[in-house]
């Protein structure tokens, strides 16, 4: 880590976070972005490939709002091929 020279600016000990740790935490209410994608082969070359973007975007540190949007594309040969979007869910959560 980088200190500067000259800096006037006090953090508190409750506000301090460990550079290792930040952002492992699922319960930490921070802002995030992630995809995550799932290929599943099938028989006779058929496939089933799912994403799903996730956004956490969070204010402050006492709450948060989070969307996520799954798309599925998938190839069969008895149905031919087919893409949709999958149920788009929105929540929030807050520490007390």
């Amino acid at each position: 880590m980088i200190k500067p020279l000259f800096c006037d600016a006090q953090v508190d000990n409750h506000e301090k976070t460990d550079d290792v740790t930040y952002g492992s935490d699922p319960s930490e209410i921070i802002s995030r972005l992630e995809f995550r994608n799932e290929y599943v082969a099938l028989p006779e070359d058929g496939y089933l490939n799912s994403s799903i973007f996730r956004v956490d975007y969070a204010p402050n540190e006492f709450w948060m709002v989070r969307t996520e949007i799954p798309l599925v594309t998938g190839e069969n040969y008895e149905f031919g091929s087919d893409f949709g979007l999958g149920d788009i869910t929105l929540g929030a959560r807050a520490k007390v």
